[in-house]
């Protein structure tokens, strides 16, 4: 998580959408924006998405190439949502991740 901790640690930032290496948006205050690569590699990325899945425990095959998991133990204020899809279905040929950040907390 270490290439994602400043976008994860932004409160501004709600989603983060990677649909490859080198094409990562970000949703900040509502609003879509294009950020600069994080990955210096297609390689990089693909360590990350192992790491990733090793984290939360989640097994990836043939069977089960589009997953949905949550984790709620490594952010004290929020809860990350993650769908995880693999290259078969992305144009990109190469894993989809979308991370959704929600408070623990509602906000008043």
């Amino acid at each position: 998580m270490d290439k994602l901790t400043t976008l994860l640690n932004d409160e501004h930032i709600s989603d983060i959408r990677i649909a490859s290496h080198d094409c990562i948006y970000v949703k900040r205050d509502g609003e879509k924006e294009n950020i600069s690569a994080l990955f210096d590699s297609k390689e990089e990325y693909l360590q990350f998405i192992k790491d990733v899945i090793k984290q939360n425990h989640v097994v990836i095959n043939d069977s089960n190439i589009l997953r949905k998991f949550t984790d709620t133990e490594s952010f004290p204020n929020f809860n990350l949502y993650y769908v995880l899809g693999m290259p078969l279905v992305n144009t990109k040929n190469e894993p989809y991740l979308f991370i959704r950040k929600l408070p623990k907390e509602k906000r008043v």
